[in-house]
């Protein structure tokens, strides 16, 4: 899984998958890439890599555009592996949970992000948190939510997830109260979304791509 950019109540303890972070960062510098690795042993083929799940961050020179790329394909292969999610719950959960990490990694210290799609579709529910660091562990309502496939052949992440509200909440242990950013869900695609979040509610062009490749076979 590769991506590119560019709290709901309740517990999630024990229902949850985790990206453990070992942070290894280049900061304060022009130009500089950022590597955060992740250790997870995969449970699940969810897709075959030979890298190790990495976050990699590279700012311009001026400051003014900033790309992180994060693999995470043992994090998601766990993620499968603890839910036991169908293919295309597999495939909704990933994508949230990388875009999670997109907008979180590299924040300021001790802040978190949360995503949280609640869609009319079979699949219910998406609710993933991250932090700054690297984690992140997310949750479906229905695991075994999993649409015949789009005429194209590709997993119906979309129809999946349907209609309804995305909200997105920053929260600092300083602040007084989360900042909370609402859209309506435009695709159910997960990556367009959060584009129209960042744009509404942050004010903030992107461009984003996620992608969870999974072995049907």
């Amino acid at each position: 899984m590769a991506a590119a950019l560019g709290a709901a109540g309740g517990s999630l303890a024990g229902r949850c998958a985790y990206a453990a972070s070992a942070a290894s960062r280049v900061g304060g510098r022009r130009g500089s890439s950022t590597r955060t690795a992740t250790a997870r042993s995969a449970q699940l083929s969810v897709a075959a890599t030979s890298a190790e799940d990495a976050t990699y961050r590279v700012m311009s020179q001026n400051q003014e555009v900033s790309v992180v790329a994060v693999v995470g394909t043992r994090l998601v292969s766990d993620a499968a592996s603890r839910h036991q999610t169908a293919p295309t719950a597999t495939a909704a959960l990933g994508r949230s949970m990388i875009a999670a990490l997109l907008l979180g990694t590299f924040k300021g210290d001790d802040e978190t992000v949360q995503i949280n799609f609640k869609g009319d579709g079979p699949l219910g529910q998406i609710t993933v948190i991250s932090d700054n660091t690297g984690q992140v562990k997310g949750m479906v309502s229905n695991p075994n939510a999993d649409p015949p496939l789009r005429p194209d052949g590709k997993l119906n992440v979309g129809a999946a997830v349907g209609r309804g509200i995305l909200t997105v909440s920053r929260a600092h242990p300083d602040w007084k109260a989360p900042f909370t950013g609402m859209v309506n869900i435009t695709t159910g695609e997960i990556a367009e979304d959060i584009a129209v979040y960042l744009q509404e509610s942050e004010q903030v062009n992107s461009a984003i791509a996620v992608a969870v490749s999974i072995d049907l076979g």
